[in-house]
C-alpha cells in the first residue's frame, strides 16, 4: 500500500534533476548549466539523480514522527495497543 510518506519520497526523487540544477546555479552562477552537462557526458544521465537516497531518507525521517504524532492523537485512550499502534503507523 503507498502510504503518504511513500508518495512525499517518489515526489522527490522525481524533483531531485530540477534541484541539482538549481543547486548549481545558485552555487556556481552562469557556468551551473554547463558545469551539469559536461557531468552528464562524463557519468551520464543518472549523475543528475546523486543524492536522492539521502533525500528520500530525509523525508521518511521527517515525516514518519509527524504521522506517528497524528495516529497516535486518534487512538482513543482506552483502546490503545501497542501492536495495533504500531501496524497504524507502517500503513
Amino acid at each position: 500500500m503507498l502510504t503518504t510518506p511513500h508518495s512525499a519520497a517518489g515526489f522527490r526523487i522525481a524533483l531531485t534533476p530540477i534541484d541539482t540544477l538549481k543547486t548549481t546555479l545558485q552555487t556556481q552562477g552562469a557556468r551551473g548549466t554547463a558545469i551539469l552537462r559536461r557531468r552528464i557526458k562524463t557519468d551520464g544521465i543518472t549523475s543528475l539523480w546523486w543524492g536522492a537516497i539521502a533525500t528520500v531518507l530525509a523525508t521518511f525521517v521527517g515525516n514518519y514522527p509527524w504521522f506517528a504524532t497524528v495516529c497516535f492523537s486518534l487512538l482513543p485512550l482506552s483502546s490503545l495497543q501497542v501492536p495495533t499502534y504500531l501496524l497504524n503507523i507502517t500503513m
